[in-house]
This record gives C-alpha cells, sequence and structure tokens, in this order.
C-alpha cells in the first residue's frame, strides 16, 4: 500500500547548515498488519509517521500509494489521502475540551465533509468501549478512554491506514495494553503503524518492528547484522529475528 523508495529528510539550522534526520529509508509496507517504528528520542520517528501521513514531505526520495507517487497527486488528491485514507491518532488525544464525546467526533466528520448521525458515532464508540460516555466531556474521561475516542474519530473517517504517534504515551502500563490491543485487532484489516518506545509491547503486538538507527530504517534482522557488521557499535543487542 505505500512503498518508500529512498526517503530522507534534512533540515537546515540556524547557520544554514544542513542536518540529516534520515536519509535512505526504504520500506514496502502491505495493506494490513501493525507495524511499530522505535528508536531513540529525537531520531526522526514522528517526522518519518508525518511523511507517512501527507503532513510532512521528505527532502528527497519517493512515496508511492497503492502504485502511484504522491508528488504526483493532485492537491485534491493529497486531501482525500490526508483526510480520508489515513487516520491520525495522537498521543494527546487531540480532543476538543468543551465539545462532548459526540460533538467531537461529529466535528470532526464535518470538516471532511462528512454528515453523521448519533447512530453511527454510538456504533463507533461501542466498538472501543466507550459507547456510555457519548455525551459526556474530554475532561469526565480517563486517559484510557479519551484514547478510545480518539480511535472512535479514526475509525469514522473509514481510514485504511492509522498513524498513532505515541499512542499509550500518557498512559498506564494497562491501560496501554488495552490501547494497543485495540489497535492491534483494527490492524487485522487494515494497515496500523505506530511510533512508539514502548518496545515490550512492540515485541508483543508488532507484525514487524522497524528501528530508526543512525538515519536507516531497519528491520531487527537488519539491524542485528548491522550490529555484528560495524565495529561502531561495541556492546551486541540481542535482537528478535
Amino acid at each position: 500500500m505505500i512503498e518508500l523508495y529512498n526517503v530522507s529528510k534534512t533540515y537546515r539550522n540556524s547557520k544554514n547548515i544542513k542536518l540529516k534526520v534520515f536519509g535512505g529509508v526504504n520500506f514496502n509496507f502491505p495493506s494490513k498488519g501493525m507495524f511499530f517504528i522505535t528508536g531513540k528520542s529525537g531520531c526522526g520517528k514522528t517526522t518519518l509517521l508525518n511523511i507517512l501521513g501527507g503532513l510532512d514531505k521528505p527532502s528527497d526520495g519517493d512515496i508511492v500509494v497503492n502504485g502511484k507517487k504522491y508528488s504526483a497527486f493532485s492537491e485534491k488528491e493529497k486531501n482525500e489521502y490526508r483526510t480520508n485514507t489515513v487516520g491520525f491518532v495522537f498521543q494527546d488525544y487531540n480532543l476538543i475540551g468543551n465539545m462532548t464525546v459526540k460533538d467531537n467526533l461529529k466535528t470532526a466528520a464535518e470538516m471532511q465533509g462528512k454528515d453523521i448521525g448519533e447512530e453511527e458515532i454510538v456504533s463507533a464508540l461501542s466498538e472501543m468501549g466507550v459507547s456510555d460516555y457519548v455525551f459526556h466531556y474530554p475532561y469526565e474521561l480517563s486517559g484510557g478512554q479519551q484514547q478510545r475516542v480518539a480511535i472512535a474519530r479514526a475509525l469514522l473517517r473509514k481510514s485504511n491506514i492509522i498513524l498513532a504517534d505515541e499512542p499509550a504515551g500518557n498512559l498506564d502500563s494497562v491501560t496501554a495494553e488495552e490501547i494497543f490491543t485495540i489497535l492491534k485487532k483494527l490492524s487485522e484489516d487494515r494497515l496500523v503503524i505506530v511510533v512508539s518506545h514502548d518496545y515490550a509491547n512492540a515485541e508483543k503486538f508488532a507484525d514487524c518492528i522497524l528501528r530508526l538507527a543512525d538515519g536507516y530504517l531497519m528491520t531487527e534482522r537488519q539491524l542485528e547484522k548491522s550490529i555484528e557488521d560495524n565495529s561502531s557499535f561495541k556492546t551486541k543487542q540481542k535482537m528478535r529475528t
């Protein structure tokens, strides 16, 4: 579904010096499954996720979506991709505090030009196990409940791709596992890509773990070989293959 060909991202600092975030990223994401992108803070995980979602663009390389280069998309096609094909789940939930759960979801749909009824909203919330909170405000919900609402919002988009940026970063370990369980279930019929520092849950739930290291995106098998072959790695890390 999404293919990355030599994708790189660079910035220029205040002294106009070019700084590489990552480079030479190559990977083919299928139409379904759960993929975790891990790596140290500042390695570019969120930047890569934003590029996959069309919120940012690479400095070099190509992204191909369903056989067509994203750079060749018309503005209408790009907007369609960002608003309908992709659903975002953020660490901070991004719910509007002075709106009820129902109005949050209805407003998000209206921004896409969709008119959804209460029955459809309740159905999505029910799938997430939070249908009892349709008339509650975000501040009346726990972090886990708010994240479930945020995932329901992505479901109402009918998204084929869900991009989740540290979706359990503000949650306790039990609630985090519940959220990853939900995302795993959703990945049975769509592509779910998760950026996370939570390596334990990555090992438990991922169909494939990818790691950004030294500016490159590698599967664990590739990374293990890199560690074996590169003397700059002083300590061999145990990796799952």
